[in-house]
């Protein structure tokens, strides 16, 4: 089994996060746009890394205002997948959120990404609401948000 250590991210390392970005959802994240989501008050970004093979496996991206926090992006390696990184990187989130005050944390999810509505459902999250085509896939088509909610409690790791 892969060991998995989930790390903040440091200086230097926006084209990893991008990277990862581009295979997780087969479309560009620049750099630019990951330095603008983290300068927002309260956000942070932390990196998955195989300890074994000193590889970037996926990223989290999260903030907490006053006591809600919310994904703002998870991508994970595509041939990572499956292997509990996306869960190390949600409970690592999940802990954050609750050592910055969060009682509860928040995410939306493509209805088109079953895998990622049957894990966050297992990490406890619950269907909220719905944005009727709120995503625009590469060919165009339009695709409906799922937005999660889980209740956070200091006992909140789910393996």
């Amino acid at each position: 089994m892969m060991s998995i250590l989930v790390r903040d991210l440091a200086l230097g390392e926006l084209e990893v996060v991008a990277e990862i970005y581009g295979a997780s959802f087969d479309e560009p994240y620049p750099e630019p746009v990951t330095a603008s989501l983290l300068r927002t008050p309260g956000a942070w970004c932390q990196l998955a890394i195989d300890t074994e093979a000193g590889i970037p496996l996926g990223f989290v991206i999260g903030r907490v205002i006053l006591d809600e926090s919310e994904i703002l992006s998870v991508g994970t390696v595509p041939a990572s997948r499956r292997k509990g990184v996306a869960t190390a990187l949600m409970n690592a989130a999940s802990e954050r959120a609750i050592s910055l005050g969060a009682k509860t944390l928040h995410l939306e999810v493509g209805e088109d990404n079953p895998g990622a509505v049957a894990l966050y459902k297992r990490l406890e999250f619950r269907a909220t609401g719905r944005r009727p085509n709120y995503y625009r896939r590469a060919n165009r088509r339009r695709v409906a948000a799922i937005l999660m909610t889980r209740h956070l409690t200091t006992s909140n790791k789910i393996q």
